[in-house]
């Protein structure tokens, strides 16, 4: 017959005693863990609180402010074009294909100017502001100096640098390729 070890009251004893310690062990582990992620979370909302805040001023900046209305459809290119006047390629940061989006504008009547860094479409009626604005202007220093709005200033950097905008015998030259 085989013999039976039983366990004395001791041997009971100190197993519960090391069974206790390992889950202590284990709940302090897990505590530590938790803290850890508190911390990392408490870090990550901090950030995304920052970026918020300079996503929310640089919106500001733009002279747009953010309106979210549930059931309303969404707002095709051309309706925006109109609205905003002028779109520069360098500020689309949501379009995946430039190409047909300017091709788009281009075949519904928008102007869409080639320039030597960037695209940029408008609206007649943001030409004729520019053309009006431009006139005022006595030379490139004069421009440099007297063109606030930040839309018109970036449109006629472009418009220089691509050489389709000249300043000749104190006269201002702008020649648009059809498009």
């Amino acid at each position: 017959m085989p013999k039976v070890k039983l366990k004395t009251a001791k041997d009971l004893k100190d197993e519960e005693s090391r069974f206790e310690e390992e889950i202590m062990n284990k709940l302090n582990r897990i505590e530590h863990v938790l803290a850890e992620l508190f911390e990392k979370l408490e870090a990550l909302e901090e950030k995304l609180g920052a970026l918020q805040t300079t996503s929310a001023q640089r919106f500001r900046a733009r002279g747009r402010s953010k309106v979210v209305v549930k059931g309303r459809k969404k707002r095709t290119a051309l309706e925006i074009m109109k609205e905003q006047g002028v779109v520069f390629e360098s500020e689309l940061k949501s379009i995946a294909n430039r190409d047909s989006f300017f091709e788009y504008l281009r075949k519904n009547g928008v102007i869409v100017v080639e320039g030597s860094k960037e695209r940029v479409a408008l609206t007649k009626e943001f030409l004729d502001t520019f053309v009006a604005e431009l006139s005022k202007l006595r030379g490139p220093a004069d421009a440099e100096e007297k063109l606030k709005d930040e839309k018109l200033k970036k449109l006629y950097t472009i418009l220089r640098e691509s050489g389709y905008l000249v300043y000749e015998k104190s006269d201002w030259s702008l020649d648009l390729p059809r498009s």
